[in-house]
């Protein structure tokens, strides 16, 4: 017969913790359909891999809203009847995994409008070259991000990922301050189209 003396008190209802309501909601999932373990240690396994990729997507949004705002800032200066992308297009490349496809398709656009106004004005750009219109620099940058973004998920070419973001980056700079320069170049000649010349005054007779 056991000693009553060894016999553990019951314990009482301040002793008990009361389960957090995320863990009583993730106890209804079903984690052994998903070969999880059952319970609470699931949730505390998964947790943590929800909150890195949400915090991953947040960061991925802030720095692509940035980038996107200084691709965006010289397009607005262009007319209308040149551009060939919709402005607000340029922001789809916030949006995580479609916007690293989406920028080869901003960063091709983009310098075409800008080619197609200085084809219209020839003489904005007498002294400057209009090249590509950046396009070259904006496809390296568009490769070198997608490179740094997937090449940690594989096998063979995990240590290009740092070098592939840091060429990224030095390419975007390049690439935007490419636009910025065809930008001024757009607003010097539309200053000169909405003046009218002066008129040289009539001659008294």
């Amino acid at each position: 017969m056991d000693d009553p003396a060894s016999t553990p008190p019951a314990p009482t209802p301040s002793d008990i913790a009361e389960v957090p309501p995320w863990e009583q909601w993730l106890e209804l999932v079903p984690w052994e359909r998903w070969g999880f373990t059952a319970g609470a240690g699931a949730a505390s396994a998964i947790l943590p891999i929800v909150i890195g990729l949400l915090m991953a997507a947040a960061a991925y949004a802030l720095i692509a809203s940035v980038f996107a705002l200084l691709v965006w800032l010289p397009y607005r200066r262009l007319p209308r009847r040149d551009r060939l992308i919709f402005g607000v297009s340029i922001w789809l490349t916030v949006v995580p995994v479609l916007g690293l496809l989406w920028n080869f398709r901003v960063v091709a656009k983009v310098p075409a409008s800008f080619r197609r106004y200085f084809e219209r004005h020839p003489d904005a750009v007498a002294s400057v070259s209009v090249g590509d219109g950046g396009r070259g620099l904006g496809l390296g940058y568009a490769i070198c991000a997608v490179l740094g973004v997937l090449a940690p998920f594989t096998c063979v070419f995990s240590a290009l990922a740092f070098p592939a973001l840091i060429a990224s980056l030095v390419l975007y700079i390049l690439f935007v301050a490419k636009l910025f320069g065809l930008a001024d170049l757009v607003r010097d000649q539309r200053r000169r189209d909405t003046v009218p010349d002066s008129q040289p005054a009539p001659a008294i007779a």
